[in-house]
């Protein structure tokens, strides 16, 4: 509701926000709507209003994720985060990297994987007032959408797509963290940082099998 009378996705918004143009856009809005006056010129206010919503917004979200993991530090293993969320921003124009590499420290850090369950878009909705809107409406959604399934995965987890009832997805991850293999691996004994990270590659021959880890491991010992 931020951009009305207008129709702004967020991705459009931040990618406005980053370099010049919006001209499909202003014209799309302006069309819809037969305004009057400077149009083009509101509607881009629209935009950069919602592009610094929306990085705020997002930062506020990993922030409270990284809070909440650091929090489930002192709970017994396995420590599983589920989180149920319409979509993150994820824009590489915004600190995306260092967004992932932070949670992903900090998942790794605490042991906990993040899971996650999000909507499925929409094809059609009512609000829909032209098939470009409709289009756009669609194209924030996924982007939305792989703004949570990149979140998740920097944590050891995954974002599940949810139509009707999550009870199958919830079913698979209880069975996910019902067991953990823990890998030992030999380092640099001469090291004495215990916050210390290390990239590790793992794979497995067995087929039909995925291999779920946090991106960056904890050293050993360094609980």
């Amino acid at each position: 509701d931020i951009t009305a009378p207008f129709y702004v996705g967020i991705d459009e918004a931040l990618a406005l926000q980053s370099r010049r143009g919006g001209t499909n856009l202003v014209k799309r809005e302006c069309s819809v709507l037969a305004w009057g006056g400077d149009c083009g010129g509101q509607v881009l206010a629209a935009a950069r209003r919602e592009a610094i919503f929306a990085v705020r917004r997002t930062e506020e979200q990993i922030q409270s994720l990284r809070d909440t993991i650091e929090w489930m530090q002192a709970l017994p293993e396995p420590r599983v985060l589920m989180l149920l969320s319409a979509g993150i921003a994820a824009d590489p124009r915004n600190n995306l990297s260092e967004q992932v590499r932070a949670l992903s420290d900090a998942a790794a850090a605490a042991a906990v994987q993040l899971y996650a369950l999000t909507d499925v878009v929409d094809v059609a909705d009512v609000s829909d007032l032209t098939p470009e809107r409709a289009q756009a409406r669609r194209a924030e959604a996924r982007f939305l959408n792989r703004g949570v399934q990149t979140f998740a995965a920097a944590a050891g987890g995954e974002a599940f797509l949810v139509v009707g009832q999550p009870d199958r997805f919830l079913q698979r991850i209880l069975l996910e963290t019902s067991a953990i293999y823990r890998l030992g691996v030999q380092i640099n004994q001469s090291s004495t940082d215990a916050r210390e990270f290390l990239d590790v590659k793992v794979k497995v021959k067995r087929r039909g099998a995925t291999t779920r880890a946090r991106h960056r491991a904890v050293r050993p010992g360094a609980s």
